[in-house]
């Protein structure tokens, strides 16, 4: 087991131990599993991965996580996510081997993807989403239609960079702890 630390843009948000941008994912490398969809159990979420390696998730967790001091191959997060993930296959067998990754996600400060143009004068877009896995193909549509077209899409005014211009982060900032299935 190794642990990777890995990230992602985060607009103003602190990095540190329970942050919701801080996250852990296992990749299992054993068993290979020939998992076809998305999973989610009451303490695990799996999904696949290149070469039959299998993405584990377990949301309660990542409280524990500080990416200053990122969880050992033999400890308690370790442990755990090793455990749950024997509980769901049909032959546990052997321990499973699962590398550790932290990741950092973006997150908008209100929770809503962010895409547009940084200002009026700008041509530079930002596309900034925490729900990016699920919402890719539409996003993917409308960013090329406005990039290529120049002209603006009418689904994607609500969520202009701009809206944050002259905000305080205090009057936007919503609670964006998932710890449960259905909370990201």
């Amino acid at each position: 087991m190794k642990v990777i630390i890995i990230g992602a843009g985060v607009l103003g948000v602190s990095a540190g131990r329970g942050a919701p941008t801080v996250g852990l994912l296992g990749y299992a490398r054993s068993p290979r599993l020939d998992l076809r969809c998305v999973i989610h159990s009451p303490g695990l979420n799996l999904r696949p991965a290149a070469g039959g390696h299998t993405v584990l998730q377990a949301l309660d967790l990542n409280a524990d996580v500080d990416p200053a001091d990122p969880p050992t191959m033999n400890g308690d997060l370790a442990s755990t996510l090793a455990r749950r993930f024997s509980a769901l296959l049909t032959d546990p067998g052997r321990p499973p081997r699962i590398d550790l990754r932290i990741g950092l996600r973006s997150l908008p400060a209100d929770g809503h993807t962010v895409a547009g143009y940084a200002s009026a004068e700008s041509r530079v877009y930002c596309l900034v989403s925490h729900s990016g896995i699920t919402l890719a193909p539409i996003l993917g549509r409308l960013v090329a239609a406005e990039l290529t077209t120049d002209q603006e899409q009418d689904l994607l005014r609500a969520f202009r960079p701009t809206r944050f211009t002259g905000v305080r982060r205090s009057e936007i900032e919503v609670d964006q702890h998932a710890n449960g299935l259905g909370e990201q």
